[in-house]
């Protein structure tokens, strides 16, 4: 990405553990979320390419779990939810 850099992820035990960032190419923010063992865990933000939040939630051993929002182009949400671990769905 010009120089830049495409993502961090922090490390340990040789396993991705902690904070996680992806940047899109022109720089902004696209992705922020955790890892415990390699797996994603805790709240995780997926941003949109205009650098507003697309949508964002938690995951339990790296399944969707709790609440979740989506939000449209103008930062209206178009849908939240409660997902249970394990079920694949809201």
């Amino acid at each position: 990405r010009d120089g830049g850099k495409d993502g961090i992820i922090e490390f340990s035990n040789d396993r991705k553990n902690g904070s996680a960032k992806w940047w899109l190419p022109n720089g902004k923010i696209d992705i922020e979320g955790h890892f415990e063992n390699d797996t994603m865990s805790g709240l995780w933000t997926y941003w949109r390419t205009d650098g507003n939040k697309g949508n964002e939630g938690t995951y339990l051993k790296g399944e969707m779990d709790g609440h979740w929002t989506w939000w449209y182009e103008s930062g209206n949400i178009w849908k939240e939810g409660n997902c249970l671990f394990g079920n694949g769905g809201f």
